[in-house]
């Protein structure tokens, strides 16, 4: 069998183990913390990290989808030490799609920017509390998260895609700082918040992952 065959049917075996984990999880999201809903989370970015691994796609990609993984593995554990775990994985992770989608950026849009410095300064006065431990790490991960999606918002047409990854990227990270500042554990909208979030995310992660393949 030819090398690019058994290539392309091992591409197709990690698309599917990606979305049949990214289903799964959306029923351990309120789940006690256990190492079966650790690996199930992680198991989507994962693949796609080795999915574009196995395409040859832009290494920061690669980075940026390692780096999303590293996230998801911290924030599936408890305590604040996690939490912060995860945002700086996070964190490092769109600062990596910010040097991804700059290169492609050939016109600066600054409708994109205004919208997500308002955008930043909302979660930053009304999202993130103003009086916990994690007030700053918060409000920085919210600017970078901004600044990512502004360049996304300026991307050419070939790799809208991406655009539309990065947005709902942001959305996701919105819905989670309500459900985790401003949410009650065990509430059917806490719930609800959970499984939108999951989609979003794994959604948007995926298109930024197509858009360059």
């Amino acid at each position: 069998m030819e090398p690019e065959i058994i290539e392309r049917g091992i591409v197709v075996a990690l698309w599917a183990l990606a979305m049949v984990s990214a289903f799964a999880y959306l029923w351990l999201t309120e789940t006690p913390t256990c190492t079966r809903r650790t690996a199930v989370k992680a198991t989507p970015l994962l693949a796609f990290a080795a999915i574009a691994a196995l395409a040859h796609a832009p290494v920061i990609l690669i980075i940026a989808l390692a780096l999303s993984a590293v996230g998801d593995i911290a924030l599936s554990r408890d305590g604040s030490r996690a939490f912060l775990t995860g945002l700086i994985a996070f964190a490092l992770a769109h600062l990596a799609y910010l040097a991804l989608f700059v290169p492609h950026v050939s016109r600066v849009e600054h409708a994109p920017i205004f919208g997500m410095v308002i955008v930043a300064a909302l979660a930053i006065a009304i999202v993130v509390p103003k009086r916990d431990p994690l007030t700053w790490p918060a409000r920085a991960y919210a600017v970078i998260i901004c600044a990512m999606t502004a360049a996304a918002l300026s991307l050419p047409f070939g790799l809208r895609g991406a655009t539309v990854g990065a947005v709902l990227f942001l959305m996701s990270d919105l819905i989670l700082a309500v459900r985790l500042f401003h949410l009650s554990e065990g509430t059917v909208r806490a719930r609800m918040a959970s499984y939108t979030l999951w989609v979003l995310y794994v959604g948007g992660q995926g298109l930024i992952l197509l858009a360059f393949l």
